[in-house]
């Protein structure tokens, strides 16, 4: 779930950066889903749903973070709207126009942070998120919380596993 969840924050960063706003919503909606799913299996829940703000209601007690969401009528009201519209632009019966640049905004502090706690619990060594190179700059772009420094273009990060930068040009090394 985790891998997949960083593969959709990404893809839905990018398709917003670029106006594609039903597919960074539903990606979005994705993303954030599986962080907390990922987060919730480590607890063994086992029962989860689509609705983003139930299940945050639901494990409000399982992490501090759940409950300063909770709290912040903004992203409630994001992630209701995502929850809402999630069935209808999963099928391709909506339009949307929205402030994609707000959209990332909320995106990228609940990624980082779900992210943050998932890799806390389950003790992982590095907390580098994989960006391949060419796609750094994209993802850096009005970045709040992800820094150059939480990157790597090492795919061992989409496992949680230590990484080391690779670099091609010295790939005889490796």
């Amino acid at each position: 779930m985790f891998i997949n969840a960083d593969a959709f924050y990404i893809s839905a960063r990018y398709n917003l950066q670029y106006g594609w706003v039903v597919p960074g919503c539903l990606n979005a909606h994705q993303a954030i889903e599986l962080y907390l799913k990922a987060i919730l299996k480590l607890n063994h829940e086992q029962k989860y749903g689509h609705n983003l703000v139930s299940l945050f209601e639901k494990y409000q007690y399982k992490e501090s973070y759940f409950l300063k969401v909770i709290k912040n009528v903004d992203q409630m009201e994001f992630l209701q709207e995502l929850s809402e519209a999630y069935r209808i632009f999963r099928y391709g019966e909506a339009g949307a126009k929205s402030n994609s640049s707000e959209i990332i905004k909320i995106i990228d502090e609940l990624s980082f942070n779900l992210r943050t706690i998932y890799l806390k619990n389950i003790k992982s060594p590095s907390s580098k998120i994989y960006i391949p190179p060419d796609a750094a700059m994209d993802f850096l772009r009005d970045n709040q919380f992800f820094s150059s420094n939480d990157l790597t273009n090492n795919p061992l990060a989409k496992f949680g596993f230590p990484t080391f930068d690779l670099n091609v040009s010295n790939s005889k090394d490796l």
